[in-house]
């Protein structure tokens, strides 16, 4: 098996503190507090200020789920080819070039 590029330069990842690794779980909770109530009040608005009813409250949350099954196959594999990718102008660049105009 082929050394890493960390190995072959000797570099070691940094040793986090038990302190650091709290903090850092306090930090990425308020995140995913926020992001949760979002996503939760969400559904809320969409029915009772927009109007959404029926069939159209569940075409909402149906795409929801698809977006979310998409990013679970669709993020993996594209950090797959990133990772492996041999360009010129580095290993991100590219996807990050060709993919703006779609976003």
């Amino acid at each position: 098996m082929e050394n890493s590029t960390s190995e072959k330069l000797g570099l070691t990842p940094p040793k986090f503190t038990t302190k650091q690794r709290v903090h850092w779980g306090l930090a990425s909770f308020g995140g995913a507090v926020i992001s949760g109530t979002y996503g939760s009040l969400l559904s809320i608005f969409y029915v009772d200020y927009l109007g959404l009813v029926g069939s159209y409250a569940y075409l909402v949350v149906i795409m929801s789920i698809a977006y979310a099954v998409w990013n679970a196959f669709n993020d993996p594999l594209f950090g797959f080819y990133s990772d492996r990718s041999k360009s010129k102008k580095g290993r991100r660049i590219p996807f990050m070039r060709y993919t703006a105009p779609f976003l």
